[in-house]
């Protein structure tokens, strides 16, 4: 880079790549000047002006970075990253409405991207528009199957909406994303207990109870479902509940025996930092709204 910059000081491609190593190093003022040095001689340098804006966005003069990429916006009409650069700048400045429309006009171009699709869909959520939020996140899921956060979220949509069947198709899809995840496994045994199918649920519950023998919450649902149908052996199913939730408890003591600087530090620290029980159940209350199930393993005994 020197030797280029040595033999043609107003080379601008040599100035963008002295300005990008620069940036690389976190020094940006100096990137800045080269970048400056490189469209002062070149106007339509597109690297150096569209790296002049990434620039001024890192730095927080989110005016000047808007500047720049519209410049780059009336020299490159239909090119998606400008766009999207500046929808982006709106976003961290919590202008949603013009964030949206940005993403908007990316997304016109590149009507596929699931990127963009979810980021209308954040957005929108954001601005309290559930309706159009799952348009793009169900678009979204269209063109990439494999996103767990569109996945999460189209199958909460459907849990809040009532409609616990059209759920288990997204869990079904993260459980193979992720099969060692028990998480999804107890979402599709709970919606089944949602749609009024306890036999199911039951044998969806005493499936994962095999594969994952030790999770004390999927022995709660056993339970709450044995007794619910009536079952002869709920009883047997409680005491390996109570087996399983001493071994817990056990466990938890012997950790605090054995990590006794962790237990000064807990006594040391002020009530203030320490969460409330309103705090706590306001946690329950939004882990609640995706599965309304016991959540006495949240916190362990005190």
């Amino acid at each position: 880079l020197e030797k280029s910059l040595a033999s043609d000081r107003y080379n601008p491609s040599a100035l963008v790549n002295r300005g990008n190593v620069a940036f690389f190093h976190q020094n940006y003022e100096e990137a800045w000047q080269f970048y400056r040095e490189a469209w002062t001689h070149e106007a339509h340098c597109i690297e150096a002006v569209f790296n002049s804006g990434l620039t001024c966005r890192v730095c927080g003069k989110y005016e000047d970075a808007l500047e720049f990429f519209q410049k780059l916006r009336a020299i490159l009409c239909s090119n998606t990253q400008v766009l999207v650069q500046i929808a982006e700048i709106y976003e961290e400045i919590n202008d949603n409405v013009q964030a949206i429309e940005w993403y908007t006009q990316a997304n016109s171009i590149a009507q596929t991207d699931p990127s963009i699709l979810v980021k209308l869909g954040e957005l929108y959520e954001k601005e309290g528009d559930r309706q159009a939020a799952f348009h793009f996140y169900s678009d979204s899921f269209r063109y990439y199957p494999s996103d767990l956060n569109v996945i999460q979220w189209l199958g909460a949509y459907y849990i809040e909406a009532n409609i616990s069947e059209k759920a288990i198709h997204y869990f079904e899809k993260a459980s193979l994303i992720q099969p060692n995840e028990i998480r999804w496994q107890l979402m599709i045994a709970g919606c089944l207990r949602r749609c009024g199918n306890y036999a199911m649920a039951l044998q969806k519950y005493k499936d994962i109870h095999t594969r994952f023998p030790d999770d004390i919450q999927c022995m709660q649902h056993i339970v709450r479902l044995a007794n619910d149908l009536g079952l002869p052996d709920a009883e047997t199913y409680a005491n390996t509940l109570k087996k399983m939730e001493k071994t817990k408890y056990f466990k938890y003591k012997d950790s605090q025996r054995f990590s006794p600087s962790k237990r000064e530090s807990a006594e040391k620290t002020p009530n203030a930092c320490r969460p409330s029980t309103a705090s706590r159940k306001m946690i329950v209350d939004k882990l609640d709204l995706l599965e309304n199930d016991s959540l006495l393993d949240t916190f362990l005994p005190e």
